[in-house]
């Protein structure tokens, strides 16, 4: 099982999954239809289990019209997630540790192993909804899905109506592994999310339903958003207090109070 992108239950990042959502600074529209444009000439392409940082790319490549290195990014993440278990190009990532890097050291570009900052976001939030989604896509960002892929999903199939590309109806079959993957687009007209692979010309993008998202999203499945504002701050710790004052009614009935001093 490619270890996609689950945050692990120990990890802080856990509390950081939510604490930083999505609703909190986005607001869902009424209606969207909306599809973000892509550089097409990029055809990503990732290599063995990378999709974390292709993914994250794709994204990055959407926002700044520049292509990344999406290995870069993989590898790097894992560098810094402090899981043993991913550590070969085969073992994936984790969608926050790819979201991280792009944070504190920014991406590199093209054919080139440096960093740059500028080519990074100032923060990152999660969706854990269909809305939250849709808040991004109106928004005009790019959500990154962590999901399980299934065996059907490796065949899209034509709408007669339209030959649009569609994944997640019917039987989805066996569950591959997980998969992180780029949304681009939001139609309540279809009640669909388009997502868009890593996998070259040989998949192309396709339409997936609000309501199947809504189910892999049930799977243990995730998301996040790289945003281009600074994350909101940590909140300040409560003061202690050097006494708390009680009070109660005693066994006969009689009102008292007291105050407990805290020991320093």
């Amino acid at each position: 099982m490619i270890n996609f992108g689950w945050i692990p239950p120990t990890d802080e990042k856990r509390i950081q999954n939510e604490r930083y959502l999505v609703r909190s600074i986005l607001r869902a529209p009424l209606t969207v239809e909306k599809e973000l444009a892509y550089p097409k000439e990029f055809n990503y392409d990732q290599i063995s289990g990378s999709c974390t940082g292709y993914s994250a790319s794709w994204a990055q490549s959407i926002y700044n019209n520049k292509k990344y290195n999406g290995m870069w990014l993989y590898r790097r993440a894992q560098d810094t997630d402090g899981d043993p278990n991913t550590k070969d190009d085969n073992d994936g990532g984790y969608i926050w540790a790819v979201f991280d890097t792009l944070k504190r050291e920014g991406h590199a570009l093209w054919n080139t192993e440096t960093p740059i900052k500028d080519e990074g976001i100032l923060s990152y939030y999660w969706c854990k909804t269909v809305d939250d989604v849709r808040a991004a896509i109106d928004s005009d960002r790019v959500p990154v899905f962590g999901i399980y892929w299934y065996s059907n999903f490796n065949k899209p199939w034509p709408k007669a109506a339209t030959g649009e590309l569609w994944i997640g109806e019917g039987t989805w079959g066996q569950i591959l592994g997980g998969h992180a993957i780029a949304c681009i687009a939001a139609s309540d007209k279809r009640q669909a999310f388009k997502l868009l692979n890593t996998w070259g010309s040989d998949y192309p993008p396709v339409w997936i339903s609000y309501k199947s998202i809504t189910r892999l999203l049930g799977y243990q499945g995730e998301c996040a958003v790289g945003m281009d504002i600074p994350a909101v701050p940590e909140p300040e710790p409560e003061p202690e207090e050097d006494s708390i004052i009680l009070s109660g009614i005693d066994a006969l009935g009689k009102k008292w109070s007291g105050t407990l001093e805290r020991v320093k």
